[in-house]
C-alpha cells in the first residue's frame, strides 16, 4: 500500500467526518478536538473512536457524557449508534468492501472491487447493550464471515454502495503529482438498516487480508490489483478488469 496525504481525508476518522458529515448516509457524528465542553449527548448509545486507530482499537462505548475520556490535543469522533439494523438470524452484521486507488501517470482513479463479505456477530442483537462485542462486530472473536452470491442482496449492496461512494469521493480534495505512482487498497465498512439502506461507517487504510476465512477473496483481490496496477505501470498502458468498477 502506498500511504500518502491523498488518502487521509478518507482514512483519518476526524477528517472523514469533516468532509462527509453533511451526507445523509453518514451516521450522526460529533468531532472532538479540545472542545469536550461543547459535546452534547442525547438519548442512546455512542461510539467514541480515536482518530487513527484501526482493527476496532481505540473504540469506547458511551451513553453519558461522563463516560467520555479523551486526551487534550488528540482527535476523536463521537458516532451515534444506528439501532434499527437489518439482522441475519437475529444477529447484526457489517459489510466490508475494497476500494483500490490507482495513482496512474497523470490521474488518480478509484475502483470498487466487485467482491465483498459480511461479518456476522455470534450474539443475538440487543440494541440497548453497552457490551463492545454487541456494538462492533470486530470485537466479537466468534464472528463469522460469508460471501453473498450474486443474487438480490449482492446486487442491492453493489448498486447502492457504488452510488454513495461516488457521492462521497466528490466531497474530497485529491491531489496527484508526477512523482506519485502506485496504488492503495482501502477497506470500506458499511452497515445496513432495517429499511435496507447502507450507512457509510469508516474507511481503513490497512485492511487485513490474511484472515483465514477471507484468504480466497484476498488472493483474488491481490491478483486483480496486480493485473490493473502493476502490469500497466511496467508497460505504461491501461488494463481493464471486469472485477473492478470505476468510481
Amino acid at each position: 500500500n502506498y500511504v500518502g496525504g491523498a488518502v487521509c481525508s478518507l482514512t483519518d476518522k476526524y477528517k472523514f467526518h469533516q468532509c462527509l458529515n453533511h451526507l445523509d448516509f453518514v451516521p450522526e457524528t460529533q468531532l472532538i478536538y479540545n472542545n469536550i465542553d461543547d459535546v452534547v449527548l442525547g438519548e442512546g448509545i455512542y461510539l467514541l473512536k480515536a482518530d487513527r486507530l484501526e482493527y476496532a482499537k481505540g473504540i469506547t462505548i458511551v451513553s453519558k457524557k461522563e463516560d467520555i475520556n479523551v486526551k487534550d490535543g488528540d482527535k476523536y469522533v463521537l458516532q451515534k449508534k444506528i439501532t434499527n439494523l437489518k439482522l441475519i438470524d437475529g444477529k447484526r452484521f457489517d459489510i466490508r468492501q475494497y476500494v483500490i486507488i490507482v495513482y496512474d501517470h497523470d490521474v488518480i482513479q478509484f475502483y470498487l472491487f466487485d467482491r465483498f463479505y459480511l461479518r456476522k456477530s455470534s450474539l443475538h442483537y440487543d440494541a440497548a447493550s453497552l457490551d463492545k462485542a454487541a456494538n462492533a462486530v470486530n470485537f466479537d472473536s466468534k464472528r463469522t464471515f460469508s460471501f453473498p452470491a450474486k443474487g438480490d442482496l449482492y446486487k442491492q449492496i453493489m448498486k447502492e454502495s457504488t452510488e454513495k461512494l461516488k457521492i462521497a469521493l466528490r466531497c474530497l480534495t485529491m491531489k496527484n503529482s508526477n512523482n506519485i505512482k502506485g496504488f492503495h487498497i482501502l477497506g470500506i465498512d458499511w452497515l445496513m438498516d432495517a429499511n435496507d439502506s447502507l450507512w457509510f461507517i469508516e474507511v481503513n487504510h490497512r485492511p487485513t487480508l490474511v484472515h483465514a476465512d477471507i484468504i480466497t477473496l484476498s488472493k483474488l483481490l491481490v491478483k486483480t490489483v496486480i493485473h490493473r496496477v502493476v502490469e500497466p505501470l511496467l508497460a505504461c498502458r491501461a488494463v481493464r478488469s471486469k472485477k473492478l468498477i470505476l468510481l
